[in-house]
């Protein structure tokens, strides 16, 4: 089993339980990754604008959900962010990060950072997405305000 670190639109349990084939997939806590904002490098057509990313940033958290997932399932997220082993081109990259649950405990999971760093803004389709998502992982209210607060572009 691998552990998998969700904090944009894959916290919406329809779209990761769709992309795995595992209606019934639920995360298994909520954490955050300290000194890491989130940005949107990338341009997805599909998604009408930016879509999310991580990186580091002194004094800022990005709040997310854990879910357990197998060696498969995480295959299959790979083709959805555009990740292939040993590929030059990758939309995104696999990294294993440090983060925090509520409690002040240390869990390692993998996650997806975006390898182009360009500034985009997100849709607000795609932010009502990563917020429902949110707001399904059961994340703080004050996270979810934040992300409300996001800039967004006019779809």
């Amino acid at each position: 089993m691998v552990l998998y670190f969700a904090y944009g639109s894959n916290m919406l349990l329809s779209q990761i339980g769709k992309r795995l084939k595992n209606p019934d997939l639920s995360p298994c806590c909520v954490v955050y990754a300290e000194d890491r904002t989130l940005i949107f490098p990338r341009k997805s057509d599909k998604q009408k604008g930016g879509v999310a990313s991580i990186e580091e940033k002194k004094d800022d958290k990005v709040f997310g959900a854990v879910f357990e997932i197998t060696d498969e399932e995480l295959k299959k997220l790979d083709s959805f962010e555009g990740y292939k082993k040993g590929c030059k081109n990758n939309r995104y990259e696999h990294r294993e990060i440090e983060l925090k649950k509520e409690d002040g405990t240390i869990i390692r999971a993998i996650t997806y950072v975006a390898n182009k760093k360009g500034i985009y803004l997100p849709s607000q389709y795609y932010m009502n997405k990563i917020i429902r998502g949110a707001t399904e992982c059961k994340l703080p209210e004050t996270y979810i305000q934040k992300l409300k607060r996001i800039k967004t572009k006019v779809d």
